[in-house]
């Protein structure tokens, strides 16, 4: 297993703009098409791992980023649809359960 920085981007309504958080986890996606009642759609989704036994600045509606930038690209970065507390057994971490924007 590889980690890689993953940065996590929340809205700030307070400053008017996103604050972000960095963690060390893994990425993962799933890009492809999948069968709905009016024929085939794009699907990209994905899973997103935090490596940490510590609290995470993350909830539905935030933005994960692989890239160090100052704020979400929306078109490129992942919507974070779920967080999941998985911080027991020998590989504690957080999952949150990713997807793009406007897909779907």
């Amino acid at each position: 297993m590889r980690l890689r920085r993953i940065r996590v981007f929340s809205l700030d309504a307070k400053a008017g703009g996103y604050v972000y958080s960095d963690y060390r986890g893994t990425a993962e996606q799933e890009d492809g098409d999948e069968a709905d009642k009016s024929g085939r759609r794009r699907r990209c989704l994905g899973s997103v791992r935090l490596m940490t036994r510590g609290e995470v600045r993350a909830a539905p509606g935030d933005y994960v980023s692989l890239y160090a930038d100052e704020a979400p690209d929306k078109g490129r970065d992942f919507y974070v649809t779920a967080v999941k507390d998985n911080r027991r057994g020998n590989l504690p971490h957080w999952r949150l359960l990713v997807g793009r924007r406007g897909l779907g």
